[in-house]
C-alpha cells in the first residue's frame, strides 16, 4: 500500500473503533492478522478485504447490523467498508461474549460464541500487547478526567 493508503487505513481503523467503542489497536491487530494489512487479501473459505470477511458473514452484518442500500460483494475490497463491517461485527460479538475479548475473538474466527479460545485469538491477543508496547507511549499523555499530565519537572540550570 502507499503511504497515502496506509494512512486513509489507520484513520478508518480509528474513526471506526470509536464509532463501535472498540480500542484501535484491537482493530490493527485483527487486520494484521487476517489480511497483514492487503486489501486485496482473499482468503481459502472465500473471505474478503482488510479484515476478511465472508459474503454470508457481510450478508449478515448488513441486514442486522448496518442497513447499507446496494451492497456489492466486491465493495468488502473497499477497504472503508470493510473496516466498518468488520468493527461493528466485532463489537457485536463482544457484546454477545459479555466482553470477553478472546471468546469475540475466538468467534470472529470460527463463527462460534461462547466456544474456547482458540490460537487465532491467542494470536491476535499477541499482536495486540506487541502493537501497545510498540507503539503506546510509557507515560500517560493526560492525567483522569483527560486533563493535561503534569509536565516532568525542569532541568537544574546549567552550571549550578
Amino acid at each position: 500500500m502507499s503511504p497515502d493508503q496506509v494512512a486513509a487505513v489507520a484513520a478508518t481503523i480509528v474513526r471506526e473503533a470509536g464509532r463501535y467503542g472498540l480500542d484501535p489497536w484491537l482493530v490493527y491487530a485483527v487486520i494484521r492478522r487476517e489480511s497483514n494489512f492487503n486489501p486485496g487479501e482473499r482468503g481459502a473459505a472465500g473471505e474478503i478485504g482488510l479484515m476478511q470477511i465472508l459474503p454470508s458473514t457481510a450478508w449478515w452484518i448488513n441486514g442486522h447490523l448496518i442497513g447499507r442500500a446496494g451492497l456489492q460483494l466486491s465493495s468488502l475490497l473497499d477497504p472503508s467498508l470493510n473496516v466498518d463491517f468488520g468493527t461493528a461485527y466485532l463489537a457485536e460479538l463482544l457484546r454477545e461474549n459479555g466482553g470477553d475479548l478472546a471468546r469475540a475473538l475466538t468467534a470472529y474466527n470460527s463463527g462460534s460464541s461462547w466456544a474456547a479460545p482458540n490460537r487465532y485469538a491467542l494470536e491476535v491477543l499477541a499482536i495486540l500487547a506487541a502493537a501497545r508496547r510498540q507503539f503506546e507511549p510509557a507515560e500517560p499523555l493526560a492525567g483522569p478526567g483527560g486533563a493535561p499530565a503534569s509536565p516532568p519537572p525542569r532541568p537544574a540550570p546549567a552550571g549550578s
